[in-house]
């Protein structure tokens, strides 16, 4: 079995000098046409001399003992510093051979056997390439020129100068394209040599049978095996489990790549894309294997991602919309279809315009533009769908951005119809009084700043309930809460529908009157006052209503407080004229 000579190897690397392989491979191939001459040269003997004694066996046994001597060194090549003795050793065999059949053969000077000096300048050029052209083209004219001499002397006739002269020029021109030639194929080589060091990838030099020839340093680290190891092993004994030789070919003339797990231990394997081609000879094979360990890695994590993303996708409880540029639905999940009350299947495609109802359109387009633009809005959007009942939907308008560019908009929105209306239920109870259902001393002070801040005049009409503590001593606190609601009631019916009623705390009442003025608010107290007076029957009793009720009038340079304290004052001041009351001088209230 062929194998190649090592090379030296430093972690993998090889040392920067020339190929020993390509040197190996230039001197087989000298070798085989030194093999195809012997046995031209032993044919032609055998055929005019036989086994007779002659000189012509002298060229049969020089070459005989160059072959030898070369397969042998050939055969033992291990070290870089071998090839060129082998080199120089067997052009001094062929040398010697072509002077002994230029003396021996022929002394007839119309004889060409002068041309085959020419073959010594051509395996100089093979094998030293444009400066071994030369020299082998030179050395070869002087034994053509010789020859040519020795063979006019016998003749007898002058050899001309120029003769000689054209007879080594023809050889040295015949060797240089020769060199040529070869330099620039070794060029090639050399740099195909060195992309192949430098390559990334796993490259494998096999021969026909399977057996390994050469590896490149990504090679040696990948496998974890030196090189000198490598060469003469099987493909099928490095890469144990891979495709056949034939079957990696198929599928690389084919365009395709097959994927091989190489075991390693500790780091859970490499994957490599394994192909295979023809380097030129057509006899060995490139063996290519790309590591594509990390992007298997991460088309696995990006899998296992994208499954994380749709489970999230389907199963979240919210809607989520995906969309392109143009505002069209792309994606929608089955919370999504359940919100707007169609298949997914027939909202893909459809602007998001067309499942909103057209009242919120505007805002909804400026969201759109802002998201595609790279802002998302802070607050969260409420819209209300035409639903039977109508239903209230948050939505959270947010970037797709895909490589730095946003490329659509996605949209989350959630049913919120029950969370405004707990909301409502909370204002509510923070702004009403839960016994009578007016609004609280709260919504008062907001109605009053409001109209403050209006300008305009507007009154307020104070109302405190007289004897609610004697009715509670008597029939109890239920019959006075029911005097507290039964007066709300009356309150609500005597005052207009631009006015306002509010019970503050305890027996306290209050009306915003807005707009009015110093006259109508005075008969509006009067009303109220009558309103609140009629008896009330609680029961089998009838029982006496009666009411202090104080007005104040806004000024510009009123607020709440003031204008509040103004009708407080008012109130007390009637209710210090009823009959059996008297305000004690020390007796006071802070009103707010």
């Amino acid at each position: 079995m062929r194998t190649l000579p090592r090379r030296q190897v430093t972690d993998g690397r090889r040392t920067p000098q020339a190929d020993p392989s390509l040197r190996w491979r230039t001197e087989a191939s000298i070798q085989r046409g030194r093999i195809a001459a012997l046995a031209m040269a032993t044919a032609v003997t055998l055929s005019l001399r036989g086994l007779s004694a002659d000189p012509r066996w002298a060229i049969v046994a020089v070459l005989l003992i160059t072959v030898v001597s070369v397969q042998v060194a050939l055969a033992g090549a291990r070290h870089d510093r071998l090839l060129p003795v082998v080199g120089w050793g067997s052009f001094a065999g062929d040398g010697l051979a072509i002077a002994i059949a230029l003396a021996v053969v022929s002394t007839n000077p119309a004889d060409p056997i002068w041309a085959i000096s020419a073959l010594l300048a051509i395996e100089a050029a093979v094998r030293w390439r444009t400066r071994g052209a030369v020299a082998g083209g030179l050395l070869a004219a002087v034994l053509a020129g010789g020859w040519a001499v020795a063979a006019y002397g016998y003749e007898g006739r002058a050899l001309s100068i120029e003769s000689l002269l054209f007879r080594g020029t023809v050889i040295v021109v015949l060797a240089l394209p020769v060199g040529l030639l070869i330099d620039q194929l070794r060029r090639e080589q050399e740099r195909s040599r060195q992309l192949e060091e430098l390559s990334t990838e796993l490259i494998l030099l096999v021969d026909p049978d399977g057996t390994i020839m050469d590896a490149n340093p990504a090679a040696v680290r990948l496998l974890g095996v030196a090189r000198e190891e490598l060469c003469g092993r099987p493909v099928s004994q490095v890469l144990p489990g891979s495709p056949p030789l034939d079957e990696l070919l198929a599928a690389s003339g084919a365009g395709d790549h097959l994927l091989y797990e190489l075991p390693r231990q500790g780091d859970g394997g490499t994957s490599l894309e394994l192909s295979a081609d023809h380097p030129g000879e057509q006899d060995l094979l490139h063996v290519i294997g790309r590591d594509v360990t990390a992007r298997i890695r991460a088309e696995q994590q990006l899998r296992a991602s994208e499954q994380r993303f749709r489970a999230l996708f389907e199963r979240h409880v919210d809607a989520v919309l995906g969309l392109d540029a143009d505002g069209s639905l792309l994606h929608a999940n089955p919370a999504a279809a359940r919100l707007l009350g169609a298949p997914a299947s027939r909202l893909i495609g459809r602007p998001l315009l067309d499942v909103v109802p057209s009242s919120h359109h505007d805002e909804l387009r400026a969201a759109l533009r802002s998201a595609l633009d790279g802002r998302p809005r802070e607050d969260a959007m409420v819209l209300r769908l035409g639903h039977d009942p109508p239903r209230d939907v948050s939505l959270v308008l947010l970037p797709a951005v895909v490589d730095g560019e946003v490329t659509g908009v996605f949209v989350l929105a959630r049913d919120v119809t029950e969370e405004r209306v707990r909301e409502e239920e909370l204002r509510f109870q923070a702004e009403h009084d839960a016994l009578t259902g007016l609004p609280n001393r709260v919504a008062l002070r907001e109605r009053m700043n409001a109209a403050l801040d209006a300008g305009r005049p507007f009154g307020v009409l104070f109302a405190d309930l007289d004897g609610l503590k004697h009715l509670n001593d008597t029939h109890g606190h239920a019959a006075g809460d029911a005097a507290l609601v039964a007066v709300a009631e009356r309150l609500r019916r005597a005052v207009r529908e631009s006015d306002a009623a509010f019970r503050l705390a305890g027996d306290e009442f209050c009306v915003l009157v807005d707009p009015v003025d110093e006259v109508a608010l005075g008969a509006l107290r009067d009303r109220v006052s009558s309103v609140i007076g009629q008896p009330l029957a609680i029961g089998e009793h009838l029982i006496p209503m009666s009411a202090s009720v104080g007005l104040a009038l806004s000024r510009p340079e009123d607020d709440a407080d003031a204008l509040l304290a103004r009708a407080d004052e008012a109130m007390y001041a009637i209710k210090l004229t009823r009959p059996g009351r008297r305000r004690p001088a020390s007796e006071g209230r802070v009103r707010g």
